[in-house]
């Protein structure tokens, strides 16, 4: 019979035991791969799906008056929350045409010189626009907000919304009046990481 060292044994032993103690740990880590894959590969399903209900919501009406009232200066906003006619210049007619399409068989754009006058009527279907496209917008941004959704899958495919060189904010100064403040805070927090991202070259679409 074979007698073995004690001491010998005793090391063969720990050397065992470390090994289980690392195959253990190895795999702790391949278990948290696996969930960390498991659940990047569920974001990116739900940042497509909250893009495709956004798309799918979409008609010109909303991005143009989007685009219109990105536009205006306080004042404005302020005449717009309040229904008070005012008056815009020419360029803007053309967003202003397709954001009021649905109206203006019934109440057409009055000319002024250089411009024509947003009335009553034209003030209240805009700001209903305004509110549900943000609203809209605020929803198909929940995903990316609360981490659940891929972040460079939203950010890419919204971002086209925000236009630095003219200053369009995703209608910042709409969400910045008392009436707004503090309603949209997945928007206010993409527009803020947008802001820090290099930004491509916008895409002015009513689409």
């Amino acid at each position: 019979m074979i007698s073995l060292d004690p001491a010998w044994v005793q090391g063969i032993a720990g050397i065992v035991q470390a090994l289980g103690v690392i195959f253990a740990l190895a795999q702790v880590r391949l278990l948290r791969l696996q969930i960390t894959a498991d659940h990047e590969l569920a974001r990116r399903p739900r940042a497509i799906e909250d893009v495709r209900a956004f798309a799918s919501s979409l008609d010109r009406a909303h991005p143009s008056a989007r685009r219109l009232v990105d536009d205006f200066d306080a004042e404005q906003v302020g005449f717009l929350m309040k229904r008070t006619p005012f008056v815009l210049p020419d360029k803007n007619r053309k967003f202003a045409e397709y954001a009021l399409s649905d109206i203006l068989e019934k109440y057409p754009l009055q000319p002024v010189d250089g411009g024509f006058r947003l009335n009553e009527a034209h003030l209240a279907h805009l700001l209903q626009l305004c509110l549900g496209h943000l609203n809209q917008l605020e929803t198909a941004l929940l995903g990316w907000f609360l981490g659940i959704s891929d972040n460079k899958v939203v950010e890419d495919q919204f971002k086209y919304a925000i236009s630095a060189p003219n200053g369009h904010y995703i209608l910042e100064v709409f969400r910045e009046h008392p009436n707004c403040r503090g309603n949209y805070p997945a928007i206010n927090a993409f527009v803020a990481r947008v802001r820090n991202l290099p930004v491509e070259q916008p895409r002015e679409s009513i689409a």
